[in-house]
Order: structure tokens, then C-alpha cells, then sequence
């Protein structure tokens, strides 16, 4: 027989309120003073990631153009450290990868001690067996658009092949070191 605890009840309590929160219907960030603080930049960079995926996957230019600023850098973190696969507004919409789209899963939503980045976790399906890949991601915004976002998830094969083509084919797609 068990006996209910008040003292181990209230730390489990403490653990759940403190580590995960629901900021919306996409998006949960942690229950912290820093998070707070950081609630509009949270919810800014949770439409525009959501928006990024969704018009990827749509492949609508239009829109992609619409939640990156002109000057954005998307890196993709190669194996070899402090390299990256840096691609320009010019080619976002020609690495989009046919067959991606936003996974099932919650976004997750961390700030960090800058006031216009924060850590993003989410999930995509790739292919038609909706193959789950978590991603994370530091994301630099800049007003309600994205800015900056430096991949730290793996690479899937179908975004390897296109940006391999793409890096061969614009300037704009080019190996950067750190």
C-alpha cells in the first residue's frame, strides 16, 4: 500500500509547472521569469517557424519571402564542427525540400539571454511514410520575421541532395566556417 506524500506531490507538481507550459495550440515553453519576459518574441517566432515549414512544404515563395528578412542566413550544421551550409533569401525557396512538412509533434520554445533569439525544437515528417526527424534550431528575429536560424538537427538525404545541387548551381549556397 502506498502512502500519498504531500512533500513528493508538490515537487512532482513543482517539476511539471516549472518545465513545460502551454503557450499556445503549437507551442510550449518553460515555465521560467525568462520565458515571461520573452513572451511576445516566443509567440513572433512561433507563427513565423510555423509559417517557414508550412510555406516550405507548400513550396510558396510569396509567403517564405514574406516571414524572412531580405538579408536571412539559414545554416544547416555539417559534420566537420564550426562549419555550416549557409543558404541566402535567393535560394530558401530552391532548397525546400518536396515531401517535408511539419511533424505531429509540439514546437518547444526557449529564450535565451538575447531578446531577439530563442532555442526552437520541433519536428518534421519527411516522405510519404511521414518519417519524424526532431530538429532544433537557434532562431534570430527581427521584427515578426526570421533573421537568422542555424540548424542543429540531422540532415535528411532528400535536403542533402537539393542543397548539394543548389550549392553547385548559386553562390549563394556556399560552405561557411566560423
Amino acid at each position: 500500500m502506498s502512502r500519498y506524500n504531500p512533500a513528493i506531490a508538490a515537487l512532482f507538481t513543482t517539476f511539471v509547472f516549472t518545465f513545460a507550459a502551454q503557450a499556445s495550440d503549437t507551442a510550449l515553453v518553460p515555465r521560467t521569469a525568462a520565458a515571461r519576459a520573452a513572451g511576445d518574441l516566443i509567440a513572433r517566432t512561433e507563427r513565423a517557424v510555423t509559417g517557414y515549414v508550412a510555406a516550405c512544404a507548400a513550396r510558396d515563395a510569396k509567403r517564405l519571402t514574406g516571414l524572412t528578412t531580405d538579408d536571412v542566413r539559414v545554416e544547416f550544421t555539417l559534420e566537420e564542427p564550426g562549419t555550416y551550409l549557409t543558404l541566402t533569401s535567393d535560394s530558401l525557396l530552391a532548397s525546400c525540400v518536396p515531401g517535408v512538412s511539419p511533424g505531429k509533434g509540439r514546437m518547444w520554445i526557449f529564450p535565451t539571454n538575447d531578446a531577439n533569439a530563442v532555442f526552437v525544437q520541433y519536428d518534421l515528417s519527411v516522405g510519404p511514410a511521414e518519417t519524424t526527424t526532431r530538429q532544433l534550431a537557434l532562431v534570430e528575429m527581427r521584427g515578426a520575421q526570421i533573421a537568422r536560424m542555424r540548424n542543429f538537427g540531422p540532415l535528411s538525404a532528400a535536403t542533402v541532395a537539393s542543397t548539394t545541387l543548389l550549392a553547385a548551381a548559386t553562390p549563394c549556397a556556399a560552405r561557411a566556417s566560423e
